[in-house]
């Protein structure tokens, strides 16, 4: 008596409840008990009772292998994704991707299918009441060579190869396919192809009675697609880095703006030890400059007047004492000028007495010694009105 039915489907994009499809029959031992052809709808009332076990076309079978290095089984799921990205012609919305355990090799077998044809398969397999276990590529049903050897045979011009329990490919040319196995050991099941003459055939039979691996492409079909995990991911982890780049760059800013004021609290202090006069320093970098400017010019109003600003003067507007000076005297209000020789009489134009005046500066000549002081704010332009006058 049966209690498997295994059933190799027509391709997918022409699959129908009518569609003759061929069948096994296997029993307790995993012997073929018979074969036939069926359609699926002849077959939802008599496969109620026996378990249920779909391969797909061969040219719907999409299989691949890759090599990865150890990892915890957590891992290996994400890991193939990852190698399955230069495999895959959509994404993990489209695309249903199911792969088995690393072998002692490195090597994983990946199988893969349009998410939204297997969608169909399940809902046409629902509606006539048939709940299959596993759905596996072509190739999968194949009995088991031994170790180092493989199982082959041909299905609709498809070469289809089986390597162990967990591997298996399928080549749509042929000869090139054959061209792979040259140097193979090859157990051909069903009629061979005239370069295997010297192959000895297993029986048709072998093609139904080999275990089937861990993997089925009807896992998870029903589940959502990783890849919106993935991207949920990815979107809350662009959202924490943005979030930590934020507080990271407002940190910055915050040490920016108290080094900042550290500086102005320096200029501040500078400010008012140079000139102690301003009451209040707001704007020191602007408030040095207007004091430098009036110091050079000699132009304030109050405090004490600079030995530098009158020499500066004394160079610029006493010409006529250029190269004639023999001592300087400072006594931090005036500038006391001594010629080495009887001091000459200042030329009569009133030009030099004028550039001075502006400048806030008055000289005197007495005793043979030219003196140089602050002209009094209120005496300024009273001076400068005369010297124009004149």
């Amino acid at each position: 008596m049966s209690v498997l039915l295994r059933m190799a489907l027509a391709p997918l994009a022409q699959l129908n409840a009518d569609s003759l499809l061929e069948c096994a029959w296997l029993d307790r031992k995993g012997a073929l008990v018979k074969q036939g052809r069926q359609s699926l709808r002849e077959l939802s009332s008599a496969a109620q009772a026996q378990a249920l076990e779909l391969c797909l076309h061969p040219q719907d079978s999409l299989l691949a292998c890759v090599e990865l290095p150890p990892l915890p089984a957590a891992r290996l799921g994400d890991a193939v994704r990852c190698a399955a990205d230069n495999l895959l012609l959509g994404s993990d919305d489209t695309v249903h991707l199911v792969h088995g355990p690393r072998d002692i090799g490195g090597q994983v077998q990946l199988a893969w299918f349009d998410r939204a044809a297997l969608q169909r398969l399940s809902q046409l397999l629902q509606t006539l009441k048939l709940q299959p276990r596993g759905l596996y590529a072509a190739p999968c049903f194949l009995s088991l060579a031994e170790a180092g050897a493989c199982t082959a045979t041909w299905v609709e011009d498809h070469l289809l190869v089986r390597e162990d329990l967990q591997r298996a490919w399928v080549h749509p040319l042929m000869e090139e396919g054959l061209e792979q196995l040259r140097e193979r050991t090859v157990r051909w099941v069903g009629a061979r192809p005239e370069s295997l003459a010297g192959v000895d055939p297993l029986p048709g039979e072998q093609r139904w009675i080999g275990p089937v691996p861990s993997w089925s492409l009807l896992s998870g079909i029903e589940q959502n697609p990783r890849g919106n995990q993935r991207w949920g991911r990815a979107a809350a982890c662009c959202a924490v880095a943005a979030l930590i780049w934020t507080l990271g760059l407002n940190l910055y800013a915050m040490r920016l703006a108290d080094e900042g004021q550290a500086i102005k609290r320096q200029m501040v202090s500078r400010v008012q030890q140079v000139f102690p006069e301003l009451p209040v320093v707001l704007n020191p970098l602007q408030q040095a400059r207007q004091q430098r400017d009036a110091r050079r010019d000699g132009a304030q109003a109050e405090g004490p007047v600079s030995f530098a600003v009158l020499v500066r003067q004394a160079v610029g507007h006493l010409p006529f004492m250029a190269g004639a000076v023999d001592k300087l005297d400072f006594d931090g209000t005036e500038l006391h000028l001594t010629p080495r020789a009887p001091a000459r009489k200042p030329p009569a134009e009133s030009s030099w007495q004028a550039s001075l005046a502006q400048g806030g500066i008055q000289a005197d000549l007495a005793n043979g010694q030219w003196t140089l002081k602050r002209l009094p704010a209120d005496a300024k332009t009273t001076s400068v009105a005369e010297a124009a006058d004149e």
